[in-house]
């Protein structure tokens, strides 16, 4: 039998022609909740309606912007745009994926106020240089982690003239996990040691601070439910109990109880938490000193996404509800998203999205 030689070339070069596999999962675009190959996704809300003798607001958050975001063919966010309502430049911020940022420009009227640039280790996993400046190139502020062995060893901070304004030192034991953190504000003088403890199964049991002289600032202790944390109290100076948070989880390792107890006022918040078979929480309750406050139900769409949610107080009586409906594009990607309060004002807000593919 004869081979062709042409047609094993041929399926050779076929073979590596071929782009490797992504794993979704691990995307920033799973991160986003994008569904395909988003190339970029631009965000912006307006006030569907105005309310008499009131200012107009645009989105429902006025902490938020609108928002463009750019991806690699891989799915890491390579570029956020962040804009005010006129049209200006609020943020710029550049990443190799989401949880590397390279670079951070802040704007004021427009116009560039401060640029922070970073570098990282050669694993991408360790910031070791963050840089401040003005747009005339000054320095600002400038931090240095120096490495050792993959670790961390110290951070150094400086100031715009380069004089050493904070110090921190960083200790491992044989196994390298971090025992210790010595904070200094001069080069010489230890403003805070903090230390940490583990139990058998390498988890933090224990986090101490203490001041120059040794003497204790605070202290919390950490309980666990399998890898979970169930209880947390904290300590305050004369080691005395300031505080205690404790939380329950369903085998899905949903938070199903948060409780939140402060000796200063003696009043104990508590919160019941809900979930569907997606593991998307459903509602909560709320209770204070055992009795119940509020109530909370959130609803879906087939999408996924929410549709309403409503909140009533312990008579029952509904407080605050909104619901939302959206439009879709072919990927399945919501590209309209109207939010309307039925309560209150009953203002409502519509956010356009624009999104190109690869």
């Amino acid at each position: 039998m004869k081979y062709c030689p042409y047609l094993f070339t041929l399926l050779f070069l076929l073979s590596c022609s071929k782009k490797p596999e992504i794993d979704y999962s691990e995307t920033d675009w799973a991160f986003y909740e994008l569904k395909g190959n988003v190339k970029s996704m631009s965000e912006k809300s307006f006030a569907a309606t105005t309310i008499p003798g009131k200012p107009a607001m645009n989105r429902e958050n006025p902490a938020e912007h609108n928002t463009d975001l750019y991806f690699s063919e891989q799915g890491k966010l390579i570029l956020e745009k962040k804009w005010i309502d006129n049209g200006q430049p609020f943020e710029e911020t550049k990443y190799n994926g989401k949880n590397q940022k390279l670079s951070a420009t802040q704007y004021i009227n427009g116009k560039p106020y401060t640029i922070t640039e970073y570098k990282w280790d050669k694993t991408g996993k360790i910031n070791i240089v963050a840089e401040r400046k003005n747009p005339d190139n000054t320095i600002i502020e400038k931090t240095i982690i120096k490495v050792v062995t993959g670790l961390p060893f110290e951070r150094l901070t400086y100031n715009a003239r380069g004089n050493l304004k904070e110090k921190i030192q960083y200790f491992y034991d044989n196994q390298r996990k971090l025992y210790a953190e010595n904070l200094y504000y001069n080069i010489e003088i230890l403003e805070q040691r903090t230390q940490y403890e583990y139990d058998a199964q390498n988890r933090k049991i224990a986090e101490i601070k203490t001041g120059n002289n040794g003497e204790l600032l605070s202290k919390t202790t950490y309980q666990y439910e399998g890898q979970n944390i169930s209880t947390i109290i904290n300590y305050n100076h004369k080691n005395e109990t300031d505080n205690y948070e404790k939380y329950e989880y369903d085998s899905k390792n949903n938070m199903t109880v948060k409780v939140f107890y402060s000796e200063f006022d003696k009043i104990e918040s508590k919160e019941l938490f809900m979930y569907n078979n997606k593991n998307k929480k459903t509602g909560n309750k709320s209770y204070e000193n055992g009795l119940l406050q509020s109530i909370t139900l959130i609803n879906y769409d087939k999408s996924g996404n929410i549709s309403a949610i409503s909140t009533t107080n312990a008579e029952g009586r509904v407080t605050d509800e909104k619901r939302y409906t959206y439009t879709y594009d072919s990927q399945g990607n919501w590209i309209t998203k109207n939010i309307m309060y039925t309560t209150g004002d009953k203002r409502s807000y519509r956010i356009i999205r624009k999104i190109e593919y690869y």
